[in-house]
């Protein structure tokens, strides 16, 4: 810029004076002021131009910087897919039985601190996976500290035993486990005793452990009981209380109790009726009010007198041929003063001795032989062959026939629309008991009983026809268990038919066969009637425990030992012989055995004979 000195002596060398001076000074001056003007105007227009590159930079940079936390925010979710919670394993419930609280809230604490969880929610979680008393203290706790896992975790501690005496207890008493090392033994020793420390808050110094096994050992003396129960040092500790020890002499008395009813004294729950008021325990109203149920079995017999069937066998219209038989010498002969049966069926030597019944008491005879706990409700063949075991009358088989259909569980409970299928191929010939086994799963009976049973493994001798049936549940390992239990009754088989249930094809069911030298053979699916004999032994199991437990349907279980037996003790159609016959070589007594000592007098003792009667009216 040109000052105002220089224009002056610029104009006066261009030979300018007074006004023409002035006039080019002036002119000079205004073309200076507009060329500043001007030079501001493109420097401003160059600024906002670098200011507005300048914002357009910082978008750039804000967009560069979105992308890149946008990318970041991606990878992580990823990352939480990848390492969703759905995919970890869940924990397992507590099972306040087997499972320690301890280790399972350290392992609980382990895992919710893999699965990022926020603390606040611990509680919560935990809440649900928790059983028994440990669920009892969390439903106890006030609304306040039920979200909070920490006290959560003292009360369930405190609760389940697990605190400074606890572990102490445990640390004292912990014994090696079966199967456990000596190192795993020692592992297991210092957790209780770190548990021990932890509980007692005390320092981990020298100072600190040898005035907790002081204190520890000075409160196992018995000097005092309360006083030495605190974090304060044991020197401190000043007794409020000493122990004053108390001595006693007495007399020691022998009194022999011999233990037994006695004629006249009252049961210990029946009440004194000298007294106006009487105490019930707890457990006594339980018991009172839920009584153990009493299994329903048909009605009682009527007492029979020997000299009563003599006399009526000699006036019974209905024996009026036999009698003429008797005259004139048939097959028959009296004992004891009744007339016995001389069957002119004999089979493989046996002859056999039978009862001849009064038409009074045919209905009785009939009702034990088919509607008894032992009997089962069974068909009119097999209570034919029960009732021909030990008595006869004429017409038995026609009697016994139309009582059968005329039974109103029979009726009720006979399987409808069955239909005959195609005759099968011939088998191979067992004459080996036990040699070959056929066992099945049937499906599930219902209704599940009291006691929680709704599974029945069956197993039949293809020899002897032989049944046995046990309860299980529904795993391998449990089915393993009842055939093992089976065997150790009857023998190891060398051959056992199944289905191709995942039981039986299982790696444990090979195994456990190959331990046993076990052959396995296996039907063809689809095809049941590849395994008919348990299959056919199935149906009648469950039609005869469907008619026993009629008025009890829930205790079904109860019924299993008794229709079991039923089923070993009449023949069988294939073999011609029972399956206790075959199985032990001689007839096992059975309720029609029973009844047949009773009338004949073949039990003379008066006590021996009341318990019989007992045994027969169950």
């Amino acid at each position: 810029m040109e000052s105002l000195k220089e224009l002056r002596e610029y104009g006066e060398s261009l030979g300018l004076v007074n006004g023409d001076l002035i006039r080019f000074i002036e002119t000079q001056q205004a073309r200076q002021r507009d060329d500043r003007r001007i030079e501001r105007k493109r420097e401003k227009e160059e600024w906002e131009i670098e200011k507005v590159r300048l914002e357009h930079d910082l978008e750039l940079k804000k967009l560069d910087n979105t992308r890149i936390l946008e990318t970041e925010k991606q990878k992580e979710k990823k990352n939480e897919v990848m390492f969703t919670p759905s995919k970890v394993p869940k924990l397992p419930p507590f099972e306040e039985g087997t499972d320690d609280i301890d280790a399972y809230l350290r392992r609980y604490k382990r895992y919710a601190i893999s699965q990022k969880w926020d603390k606040s929610i611990w509680a919560t979680h935990l809440s649900a996976l928790l059983k028994g008393n440990a669920l009892n203290v969390y439903a106890l706790l006030p609304s306040d500290q039920a979200l909070d896992y920490d006290a959560l975790k003292t009360c369930a501690l405190k609760r389940l035993n697990m605190t400074e005496v606890g572990f102490k207890l445990k640390f004292k008493s912990c014994l090696p486990e079966s199967g456990e090392t000596f190192q795993q033994f020692l592992v297991r020793l210092g957790c209780y005793f770190s548990r021990w420390i932890d509980m007692s808050n005390v320092l981990k110094t020298f100072d600190g452990l040898y005035d907790l096994m002081l204190r520890d050992q000075f409160l196992h003396t018995g000097i005092c009981y309360n006083e030495c129960n605190k974090s304060d040092s044991i020197k401190t500790t000043q007794l409020s209380s000493p122990m004053i020890p108390s001595e006693c002499e007495k007399k020691p008395i022998k009194m022999p109790v011999v233990k037994g009813n006695i004629d006249g004294a009252r049961e210990p729950y029946d009440p004194d009726i000298s007294l106006s008021v009487s105490v019930v325990t707890r457990q006594q109203a339980k018991q009172r009010d839920n009584p153990i149920p009493i299994l329903k079995v048909s009605g009682s017999i009527k007492g029979v007198i020997l000299e009563d069937i003599e006399r009526e066998q000699q006036s019974d219209k209905s024996l009026m041929k036999l009698r003429q038989y008797v005259a004139e010498g048939r097959n028959f002969e009296k004992t004891n003063g009744t007339k016995e049966l001389m069957s002119p069926k004999v089979e493989n030597g046996k002859t056999f001795r039978q009862l001849i019944v009064l038409e009074a008491y045919r209905t009785d005879n009939m009702k034990l032989a088919h509607e008894s706990l032992m009997a089962g409700h069974m068909a009119t063949r097999r209570t034919v062959y029960r009732v021909l075991s030990e008595f006869y009358w004429p017409g038995v088989e026609s009697d016994v026939k139309r009582y059968c259909r005329s039974c109103d569980i029979c009726q009720r409970t006979v399987p409808k629309g069955k239909q005959n299928r195609a005759p099968l191929g011939k088998t191979p010939i067992i004459d080996v008991p036990f040699r070959r086994v056929a066992v099945d799963l049937p499906e599930p009976l219902e209704p599940v009983t009291d006691n929680g049973n709704r599974y029945i493994i069956t197993l039949v001798d293809n020899a002897t026809r032989y049944p046995e049936g046990k309860l299980y549940h529904l795993s391998t390992e449990r089915v393993a268990e009842a055939l093992i239990d089976i065997f150790c009754r009857v023998g190891f088989p060398r051959e056992m038919l199944t289905d191709m249930g995942a039981q039986f094809t299982s790696n444990l069911m090979s195994e456990v066969s190959r331990l046993i030298s076990l052959r396995k053979l296996t039907t063809t699916p689809y095809h049941p009637m590849c395994n008919g004999l348990v299959e056919k032994f199935n149906g009648t199991m469950k039609l005869m425990l469907k008619r026993l437990c009629a008025k009890r349907p829930r205790d079904w279980d109860k019924y299993l030992g008794p229709a079991l037996f039923a089923f070993r003790e009449v023949a069988q159609e294939s073999v011609l012989f029972s399956p206790f016959e075959l199985e032990y070589g001689w007839p096992v007594r059975g309720p029609m055995t029973f009844l047949k000592e009773l009338w004949t007098r073949e039990i003379t003792d008066p006590d021996v004979r009341s318990t019989y009667e007992y045994v027969i009216n169950l």
